[in-house]
């Protein structure tokens, strides 16, 4: 549903992104720097990261925020991270 590009920041306040679907992060595809605060990210779907997909070299903040009912594949289902 949003990609964050490498080199770019995107803060993201009292939202709710629900019921996205990609292969990577339902939600949130995260290449940059990506925060999170007072919002809801639920029901998304995804092969890696169902709500939040973060590559490795990526910044990613959550506050005060609610991840719930996200669906993965693999990895994880809220956010996950890709190592080197």
């Amino acid at each position: 549903m949003l990609y964050v590009s490498e080199g770019r920041l995107l803060q993201l306040q009292s939202i709710t992104i629900a019921d996205g679907g990609a292969a990577t992060g339902g939600a949130i595809n995260n290449f940059g720097m990506l925060t999170v605060i007072n919002s809801t990210l639920s029901g998304n779907k995804a092969n890696s990261g169902g709500a939040i997909y973060n590559q490795f070299d990526a910044t990613l903040v959550v506050s005060n925020s609610t991840l719930s009912g996200n669906q993965a594949i693999q990895m994880a289902a809220a956010s996950t991270t890709r190592a080197r």
